[in-house]
């Protein structure tokens, strides 16, 4: 007989295991995305590309997302660039991110940098997790696996295996899943310049011989061009130029230049046209014989920027609400120079004007005893429209008041910005800044400064002006 309150709890039961299981797979995925590592490379590129946006598929090493720059691309002509590319990345481990770039995106370019060809294939072994550990488990990721001769080849293809023991690395920016790193669109900021020797350059323009690369590499190159050309996509090899380039290389990208012309493609070797790049590698390097810095990806980009426009039909997405990706990838790059540019600045005058933008709210404090220098900064403070005594606090927005407080009573201040919270008070004369509960001051005795930037969405300085040393930058 059909037992109505049997049913009842039976139902309840089922309904208590369906929310149970569902609040267990809520927690561990959360938790998979907390310990994933590394966040680059094709996590970045499954996250925020969306279907069909890439124009220009940048594939390859480093030599890639350290030398082109798909942000200036965009700035400067609308080319919507991407750099798909992976720490020493082979040439097999190039095709499988380009079989991986390809299966959402249908770009009208393809550029594969083929620096690693010069490299001895057992030297990947040791990239393998580096490069495809992000990628999503699949039978291309299997392949590429056992392109790679890798050893644990189920624990990397689901990823989880490999990550889980990260949790004693994990940091607390990684519990912000949502929060983006600091490649803008593959390309990683690099300000340092570190000379290289000229008298280690070495002229290989004249060489004519040519080398075979290995097997393997060669096996992998044509299978890219191929791939690229049965999609009916134009294919352009590029070398992204370095300075220690030698003519054992050089004779190994001339055998790359006859597979080229077999193919019909392009093969762009940039360290023949340093020259023409402008390219001056005692200000444009990052010293390590292999790497172009900032200003050396900067001339590097424009070049071959350049030789795209001049030969290629490529659509301007500048302005195009589609993209805002790209807009806003170009704001967070922007941010990023400005908050490396703000580190050489120690005067309080010149660190003030660098600081009024609309994206910029900064915390200052006169704070402690002051000289009589402190008063004449104190006075000539109004310019930037802060209005503060001894003790006093100002909260700015570019050149815009938010909050401020003589210093002539106690106060207290809050204020949210995103999921971090600014906390400001005054008691017994002292001022007190909490940033997510966490006291930020550099100096006792003068003026402190907390800048936070909304692109960024993080407190990019604190520093203090020390009275007691005549008011010099204190970090």
């Amino acid at each position: 007989m059909f037992n109505l309150t049997d049913s009842k709890k039976f139902m309840k039961r089922i309904a208590a295991f369906i929310l149970l299981f569902g609040a267990v797979f809520l927690i561990f995925s959360k938790y998979v995305k907390i310990v994933r590592y590394p966040r680059f490379g094709l996590n970045d590129f499954y996250r925020y590309i969306e279907k069909d946006m890439v124009d220009v598929l940048c594939v390859g090493s480093s030599h890639v997302s350290c030398s082109i720059n798909p942000v200036q691309m965009y700035d400067d002509y609308g080319i919507a660039a991407y750099d798909l590319s992976g720490p020493s990345q082979s040439i097999w481990f190039s095709y499988f991110f380009a079989l991986e770039g390809l299966k959402t995106q249908k770009p009208s370019i393809v550029i594969l940098d083929v620096y690693t060809v010069i490299t001895a294939d057992d030297y990947f072994d040791s990239k393998i997790e580096a490069n495809l550990l992000n990628m999503k488990p699949s039978y291309d990721k299997y392949k590429a696996l056992q392109a790679s001769n890798a050893e644990n080849i189920s624990s990397i293809l689901f990823e989880f295996p490999v990550t889980h023991s990260r949790y004693r690395q994990l940091r607390k920016e990684d519990y912000n899943i949502d929060k983006n790193n600091d490649l803008c669109l593959g390309y990683p900021y690099h300000p340092g310049s570190v000379p290289y020797p000229q008298e280690q350059i070495i002229d290989v323009r004249g060489g004519v011989e040519s080398t075979p690369i290995s097997a393997k590499a060669e096996e992998y190159l044509r299978k890219t061009i191929e791939l690229v050309q049965k999609n009916e996509i134009e294919m352009i090899l590029v070398n992204s130029p370095w300075p220690d380039i030698r003519e054992e290389h050089q004779k190994k990208y001339n055998y790359v230049q006859q597979i080229a012309d077999e193919y019909g493609v392009p093969f762009l070797n940039g360290c023949l046209y340093t020259e023409e790049i402008g390219l001056d590698y005692t200000v444009d390097s990052m010293g390590d014989g292999g790497h172009l810095n900032h200003t050396g990806a900067t001339k590097y980009t424009k070049w071959l920027s350049d030789y795209l426009k001049a030969n290629y039909e490529l659509p301007d997405r500048r302005g195009d609400a589609r993209y805002k990706v790209w807009e806003h990838e170009s704001k967070k790059l922007k941010a990023i120079i400005h908050k490396n540019s703000l580190m050489a600045i120690n005067d309080i005058y010149g660190y003030l004007d660098n600081i009024q933008s609309n994206e910029i709210y900064y915390i200052i404090t006169m704070d402690g005893n002051q000289s009589e220098k402190g008063d004449d900064i104190c006075n000539s403070l109004s310019a930037y429209g802060i209005d503060i005594q001894q003790n006093g606090i100002c909260i700015m927005n570019g050149s815009k008041k938010v909050f401020c407080a003589k210093g002539e009573e106690e106060y207290q201040y809050c204020q949210y910005f995103n999921d971090s919270v600014l906390y400001v008070h005054n008691k017994d004369g002292k001022n007190t800044v909490l940033w997510n509960r966490m006291a930020h001051k550099a100096v006792e005795n003068g003026f402190n400064i907390l800048v936070y930037d909304c692109v960024l969405d993080e407190v990019i300085e604190r520093i203090g002006f020390d009275a007691d040393n005549d008011y010099i930058a204190v970090r």
